[in-house]
C-alpha cells in the first residue's frame, strides 16, 4: 500500500477540494485526508512516499488525439511555424540522407501564414526529385505532394474529385500537388503502414512523451492499426496510457457483425463512440457555415444531408453507440444539433437513457445554438490550443465572426459537458498550452486577448481535463478526482498552477506522472 504524504492534494472534488495526504492500494485510492489520519490506516506493508511541499492534481485526459498520427508524426519532418521555402529546404535536407524512392513525409506546414500561398509540386520535384513526397496539413485537412507521389497513386489530369473533397489544379488540369480533405487519402493510402508490431512499438514511446505531459488518459480516434498496436501493447502488460478508442463510420458493419458495444474492454483499453465528419475546417473555407467567408462566394461543404445525419444518429443508436461527430462551422453545428434533437426524441418513446453525443471542435456557433448543447445533453469537446493557433486564421477567413468561436465560457455558464483535448498532431498535446489557450485566449504572452468575455478561470480549464471527460465513456465515477474509489492517475507539479501568472502556465510540466499507482514518469529523486 502507498502512501502519499506531505503535498498539497488539489483534488479537483467538491467536497474535499485540498486534502494533505491520501492511501492507495492496488491502483485505487482508498482513502484521502490530512497526514496523521491517512497514516493511521492498518496495513502490513506501508510503502510511504514523502512528497515535500509539491503539488497533486488527477492525471489529465486529452480527449480528442490521433494516437497513431501522433506517433508517426514523432517520425516525420516537422514543418511546423515554418514558411514555405522553409518547408522545401526540409524536404531537400531530408532527400540527402533517404534512399530513393523511399518516401519523404512532413507535417505541420500552414498556408495560412504563408503570403504567397499553397506551394506546388513543381517545387518538390526540385528538391526530391527521386523521393515521392507527401506532406500533411497542419489541421490535417490538406496534403502537399509531388509529382511522384502523385503517378504513383494514379493520380493524373483525367482524375475526378472524389466525393467531399478536391484536388487543386494548374491552368492546363494538371494536378497541383495540393490535395484537400478526402483527396488526400488517395496518396495516403498508399504509403506503406507500419506492421501492427512496430505500431505498437511506436506507440509505447508515444505514452512515454503523453505521460512526460500530465496526460494519464486519452480518447483516440485513429483508425484499426492503432487498435492493433494497442492490443499488442495491452498484451505485453506495458499499456500504461488509459484509452477509450473511438470507432470509424467505415466500420459500422464490422461492429454489427461482431456484436461489439462501447464500454467493451477494460479499465485500460475500452470502445467509445462512432466517429463522423460533418464538415471540414476554416482554414481551407470547407466548414459549413450560414454565411460565406471573406473575400468568398464559398460557405463549405456539408458532407451528409440532413437526412443522412438523422440516419447515422439511428443506425448509431440501434447499437447502443454514441456519436461523436466533427463539426466546426456554424452550419454543420445547426444540423447535428437538428439531428441530435429527432433521436432525443426517439429516445424518450423507446424510453432508452440517453447517449452521449459529442460534437468534436464546435467551434462556429449561431448563439441560439449554444443553449440546446445543455437542452439536448450534448458533451463539447473542444481544442483549447487551436484557438492559439486560429485566430489569424479566423479574423481572415471570417471576419467579424470570430466573437461566435471556442465558446468556452458560455458553455459552463450553461452547464454543458465542456472536455478539452489537442487533436494532436494538429497542435501540441501538452495540456497546459491547452489550459494558457482557454484561459488567456491568445497565443503569444504579449498578444491581446481574444473575446475576453469567454476566458475560463485555470480552476474551470482543469476540470475539463480532469472531471469531465470521463462523462463521455461512463467512467464519471472511476475518474477524473482524487478522491476514495477512484483510479489511482495523478500528476504531480512542483508549483500550484492555480496560483501562478497565467503566462507561466505555458512552462509548467509535472515532475511525475502515476497511473494506477505506478510511477510511470518521475523527476523526483
Amino acid at each position: 500500500m502507498q502512501f502519499l504524504i506531505n503535498a498539497t492534494f488539489l483534488t479537483q472534488d467538491d467536497q474535499h477540494p485540498i486534502v494533505g495526504a491520501l492511501a492507495i492500494d492496488q491502483g485505487i485510492i482508498i482513502a484521502v485526508g490530512e497526514k496523521e489520519e491517512i497514516m493511521s490506516i492498518p496495513t502490513r506493508e506501508k510503502n510511504i512516499v514523502d512528497l515535500q511541499g509539491l503539488f497533486v492534481l488527477p492525471g489529465f485526459t486529452d480527449s480528442h488525439i490521433h494516437l497513431g498520427y501522433y506517433s508517426r508524426s514523432l517520425q516525420k519532418i516537422n514543418l511546423d511555424g515554418l514558411s514555405r521555402q522553409e518547408c522545401i529546404n526540409q524536404v531537400a535536407d531530408a532527400a540527402k540522407f533517404t534512399p530513393p524512392d523511399t518516401w519523404i513525409l512532413g507535417h505541420g506546414w500552414d498556408h495560412n501564414h504563408w503570403p504567397e500561398g499553397y506551394g506546388n509540386a513543381a517545387m518538390l520535384d526540385e528538391v526530391a526529385p527521386d523521393h515521392p513526397v507527401f506532406l500533411t496539413v497542419k489541421s490535417l485537412h490538406a496534403a502537399w505532394a509531388n509529382n511522384k507521389a502523385l503517378a504513383m497513386a494514379g493520380i493524373n489530369v483525367n482524375t475526378k474529385n472524389p466525393p467531399g473533397g478536391s484536388i487543386l489544379r494548374n491552368q492546363d488540369g494538371t494536378p497541383s500537388g495540393i490535395l484537400l480533405e478526402s483527396a488526400y487519402p488517395l496518396v495516403e493510402k498508399i504509403i506503406p503502414e507500419p506492421s501492427p508490431i512496430e505500431m505498437a512499438e511506436m506507440l509505447d514511446a508515444t505514452q512515454q512523451q503523453l505521460w512526460r505531459l500530465g496526460l494519464t488518459s486519452v480518447h483516440d480516434f485513429d483508425q484499426q492499426l492503432i487498435l492493433q498496436g494497442l492490443q499488442i501493447l495491452h498484451q505485453q502488460n506495458k499499456l500504461k496510457l488509459r484509452i477509450i478508442k473511438n470507432l470509424h463510420a467505415h466500420q459500422i458493419n464490422a461492429i454489427r457483425e461482431l456484436g461489439l458495444v462501447p464500454g467493451f474492454g477494460d479499465d485500460m483499453l475500452r470502445l467509445g463512440s462512432l466517429k463522423y465528419f460533418a464538415d471540414g475546417a476554416i482554414g481551407p473555407q470547407t466548414a459549413a457555415m450560414f454565411e460565406t467567408f471573406t473575400n468568398s462566394d464559398s460557405l463549405g461543404e456539408m458532407l451528409f444531408t440532413p437526412q443522412e445525419l438523422d440516419e447515422i444518429y439511428q443506425t448509431a443508436t440501434k447499437l447502443s453507440f454514441s456519436v461523436a461527430m466533427h463539426a466546426i462551422g456554424d452550419r454543420a453545428n445547426h444540423l447535428v444539433l437538428n439531428a441530435i434533437e429527432k433521436i432525443r426524441r426517439k429516445e424518450k418513446e423507446m424510453k432508452m437513457v440517453a447517449l452521449p453525443h459529442r460534437i468534436e471542435h464546435a467551434q462556429i456557433l449561431k448563439n441560439t445554438d449554444i443553449k440546446r448543447f445543455k437542452e439536448l445533453q450534448v458533451i463539447a469537446s473542444m481544442q483549447p490550443y487551436h484557438l492559439s493557433m486560429d485566430i489569424h486564421t479566423t479574423d481572415t477567413a471570417l471576419a467579424g465572426r470570430g466573437i461566435q468561436s471556442f465558446l468556452f465560457k458560455s458553455m459552463l455558464d450553461l452547464q454543458v459537458p465542456l472536455i478539452f483535448g489537442s487533436d494532436a498532431p494538429v497542435v501540441d498535446p501538452n495540456p497546459f498550452l491547452g489550459i494558457f489557450a482557454a484561459v488567456a485566449r491568445k497565443n503569444r504572452t504579449e498578444d491581446p486577448v481574444w473575446f475576453p468575455q469567454e476566458s475560463l478561470t485555470v480552476q474551470q480549464a482543469i476540470k475539463s481535463y480532469t472531471i469531465h471527460p470521463p462523462r463521455a465513456s461512463a467512467m464519471q465515477d472511476q475518474m477524473g478526482k482524487l478522491a476514495r474509489g477512484y483510479k489511482a492517475d495523478m500528476i504531480i507539479l512542483d508549483k500550484n498552477p492555480v496560483k501562478i501568472h497565467i503566462n507561466e502556465m505555458k512552462k509548467c510540466l509535472p515532475v511525475a506522472t502515476i497511473v494506477g499507482g505506478d510511477w510511470v514518469y518521475s523527476k523526483i529523486t
